[in-house]
């Protein structure tokens, strides 16, 4: 048995943006820092949502009926928001969404990075089967043989937004 990171996503955006509307402008990244991005927008009627309680804009983004992309914009800015969310507050802003008309601005990205399973698995107090950078383990119960090989590191994660078709692989 292996344990394998990958998942594939191609997705049209229900509501898409144009990309002659894609200009170049400054995303705050910190109070402190900004830096020069691919701008999307789109003018039109989208899912949003503001929570008071925390401060938070939110915008729903549909891929179809069944898929859809939430992001967050805190007003005090991402560190006091990342202290507070819970799950409670997602189900919240996904009952909450109404439709509005807004001016939307996304900045088109790609993200990778990569996770260290050993860390992952220790911190959810599993430690005895985690060895080096590759451990093989063998149960038996009942007569069955178990053989997992685990990998404790995951080669990377990679999610890119576009204009019109979003992606997303692990």
């Amino acid at each position: 048995m292996y344990l394998i990171n990958y998942i594939y996503f191609k997705g049209k955006w229900e509501i898409p943006f144009d990309p002659k509307e894609t200009k170049e402008d400054q995303f705050h990244v910190d109070d402190n820092t900004t830096v020069p991005v691919q701008m999307m927008y789109k003018e039109d009627d989208f899912h949003v949502f503001h929570d008071e309680e925390i401060s938070t804009h939110v915008l729903q983004l549909h891929y179809n009926e069944s898929v859809s992309m939430m992001l967050v914009l805190p007003e005090k800015g991402l560190q006091g928001l990342e202290e507070v969310v819970c799950k409670n507050h997602l189900r919240k802003w996904i009952r909450s969404v109404e439709k509005s008309k807004y001016k939307v601005f996304v900045p088109k990205l790609s993200l990778k990075t990569s996770y260290q399973l050993k860390d992952i698995l220790s911190e959810m107090g599993i430690t005895d089967i985690l060895g080096g950078p590759q451990t093989s383990v063998e149960y038996q119960k009942k007569g069955i043989w178990l053989y997992l090989r685990l990998f404790t590191r995951l080669p990377w994660t990679w999610m890119r937004l576009e204009q019109q078709r979003p992606r997303r692989r692990e």
